[in-house]
């Protein structure tokens, strides 16, 4: 409500509101509003529970706006809540408005008009929350531009985080294969330092072996000392018992010969003894070099690393040790030596002897010395030859998969230097058709098992589905050539129908249909062709509004005749038509209702009259629809022809 000084000003406003489409607005001209005679209830709803006062006393404003709040307000009462004012308004007959304090309305008529109040939705309100409204969105939108950025900021420092996930990834794979890798490097140090234990173990027993054969010979030597001293007492009496001397030289030069073979024997295993040495001290070095080689990256191996070094140190002054006791026997034995050259001195003959024999004794040595390396030769072409045939068996088992007991039970000859060259011509023919073949596939038979059930399987169905299809493409024939013969049998007799009641609705006149293809009628087109009476007509545009829709009503009858319903819905078919054509179009209508119910919806009076009931719709309240029934043949008994007059 708008409070203007005059009825000019309010007249001046509703016209620019008119005008310039802004709406519609109620004005308070301060000239025409009045306050009304005071309400008589006002004094009676004093004495009542709950009575607070009239609605325009309880209001303050400017004194030149009483007369406008006394008209607004003056007749409404005021009370404190609803129980209060629902029994005072049932008292005076609701004849009053009554409004309590937290908003609740008792109207006059006696409905009641209440609930939960909106905060905030008055028009004076709504600028300051648009304003607000405003100012939040720009506040969501600053915020939500941040949030953008740190999105943008956190996706490019996750693609960022990727790309390092990424690379730590390809960094743990490579740390992971080099672990792999010195795994097995560590495995096979533990590998070769177990081999060197076992031939240390190996060494220690047989330099167990070779002290106590080394305290044998010591025993031995002993014994010719001792006989050395015989022999020097009898040195004397060599001449007179030569022959016994002589008999007696033969055992010594056995033993002798005895004695330098197992000399020689130690000579040999002191030098293998010596090699295996060596060759531990060389695997030994070179495990300390890979130990030391990979210290930073097998932290966790490097106390049983130390071990390991502590051991073959050992074992290395233990070595030392057997050498040092080793040269002390070589010295013993030197001297042992010298002590039986002054005993081959004391005799020409027997000196002539042990010359002779130390001379069999060197070639024997060297002919076993010849022999050791001959044999240590034939040893190493032996691991060699194993080497290579282990080779060539893992060879034969990766490009043919198989052993060499199986490549030797196939029966083939065997290669010669005569038929080497042969050999490899062939073995260079057959590999090039090999490589012509191309990779051996072992799983085809398997593969064309599955592929041949696929198959068989997938034919089934495809069979099924031409039958299927040849047996729908049948059905489909048929159908066409049935739905070809009732439409002809139904487009003919519509067409015979559209002629006959064009005439009837036309009073005359000629109508037909027609197909556009008459050899393929299921994609023909249709043609009308009507001519009311007394027209030429050439085209259906040429006619009025009102004739095309009469020819469609008469092209919907011809088709209802053909195929009848119970009823029918008619939304203002006859809407275009004039008052003689619809009064024709009820008459027919009402001729064919005894076979079909039709509904309509109308406006038309001449329609409503051919009618037998009548509905209608009205809203006696906005937002209360309300429906009235006429039963017009009831009616039409009681009142007679005056009733027709009415619609007439």
């Amino acid at each position: 409500n708008i409070v203007v000084e005059n009825e000019a000003t309010a007249s001046a406003a509703i016209y620019a509101l008119k005008h310039g489409e802004a709406g519609r607005a109620t004005f308070l001209p301060l000239t025409s509003m009045r306050a009304g005679s005071p309400l008589q209830e006002a004094a009676r709803a004093k004495s009542a529970p709950g009575f607070v006062g009239l609605a325009n006393e309880l209001v303050d404003s400017d004194a030149k706006f009483t007369g406008i709040l006394a008209s607004l307000l003056g007749k409404t009462l005021v009370f404190d809540n609803l129980d209060h004012a629902t029994a005072y308004a049932k008292s005076a007959g609701y004849h009053t408005r009554i409004v309590t304090l937290d908003g609740q309305q008792i109207n006059a008529n006696g409905s009641f008009t209440g609930g939960s109040v909106r905060q905030g939705g008055g028009i004076l309100t709504r600028a300051g929350e648009i304003k607000k409204l405003q100012r939040e969105l720009e506040d969501i939108n600053s915020t939500l531009a941040a949030l953008e950025e740190q999105l943008q900021e956190a996706q490019s420092a996750l693609s960022d985080l990727d790309d390092r996930l990424s690379s730590l990834d390809e960094q743990m794979n490579l740390i992971a294969v080099l672990r792999n890798s010195e795994a097995s490097a560590m495995e096979q140090l533990n590998a070769k330092y177990d081999a060197n234990d076992t031939l240390t173990q190996k060494l220690r027993g047989e330099y167990e072996q070779i002290t106590l054969m080394h305290a044998r010979y010591e025993e031995e030597l002993e014994n010719l000392r001792a006989e050395e001293v015989a022999l020097q007492n009898q040195i004397a009496e060599i001449a007179a018992a030569r022959e016994e001397l002589h008999d007696r030289q033969v055992t010594l030069e056995d033993r002798q010969e005895e004695i330098a073979t197992k000399l020689t024997e130690y000579l040999v295993r002191q030098s293998a003894l010596q090699k295996d040495m060596e060759t531990a001290q060389m695997l030994a070095q070179t495990a300390e070099e890979r130990i030391a080689s990979y210290a930073e990256q097998l932290q966790a191996l490097q106390i049983k690393s130390d071990d390991y070094e502590q051991q073959i140190r050992n074992l290395t002054s233990q070595s030392a040790e057997n050498r040092e006791k080793y040269a002390v026997g070589v010295a013993r034995l030197d001297g042992l030596t010298a002590r039986r050259k002054l005993i081959e001195d004391d005799g020409f003959a027997f000196e002539k002897k042990l010359n002779e024999l130390g001379r069999k004794m060197r070639e024997k040595m060297d002919e076993r010395e010849q022999i050791s390396r001959v044999h240590v030769r034939n040893e190493n072409r032996l691991s060699q030859l194993r080497a290579d045939q282990d080779k060539l068996s893992g060879k034969l088992w990766e490009e043919y998969e198989l052993t060499r007991a199986d490549a030797l039970a196939l029966g083939y000859p065997p290669v010669t230097a005569e038929n080497r060259m042969s050999v490899l011509g062939l073995q260079t023919e057959c590999r090039n058709k090999l490589r012509g073949i191309g990779n051996v596939d072992l799983d085809a038979v398997e593969k064309y098992a599955e592929l041949k059930e696929r198959y068989d399987t997938m034919k089934v169905q495809i069979d099924d589905l031409e039958k299927s299809r040849k047996e729908l493409n049948d059905i489909i024939t048929t159908l066409e050539a049935d739905m070809k013969t009732s439409f002809v049998e139904s487009f003919n007799q519509i067409n015979e129908n559209f002629g006959r009641v064009f005439s009837e609705l036309f009073g005359g006149g000629s109508a037909e249909l027609s197909l556009t293809d008459p050899d393929n009628v299921l994609e023909s087109g249709i043609e009308i062709k009507a001519a009311p009476p007394g027209k030429i007509i050439k085209s259906l545009m040429q006619l009025s509004g009102g004739e095309q829709s009469f020819i469609g009503v008469a092209l919907f009858f011809a088709i209802l005749q053909v195929n009848p319903t119970p009823f029918c819905i008619l939304d203002e078919i006859e809407a275009a038509l004039d008052e003689v054509n619809v009064e024709r179009l009820a008459q027919y209508i009402k001729r064919y209702s005894d076979g079909t119910q039709f509904i309509m919806i109308t406006h038309r009076r001449r329609t409503m009259a051919a009618a037998t009931r009548l509905y209608g719709v009205t809203m006696p309240e906005h937002g209360i629809s309300k429906v009235l029934a006429l039963d017009v043949d009831s009616i039409t008994k009681e009142k007679g022809d005056d009733w027709n007059g009415i619609f007439g």
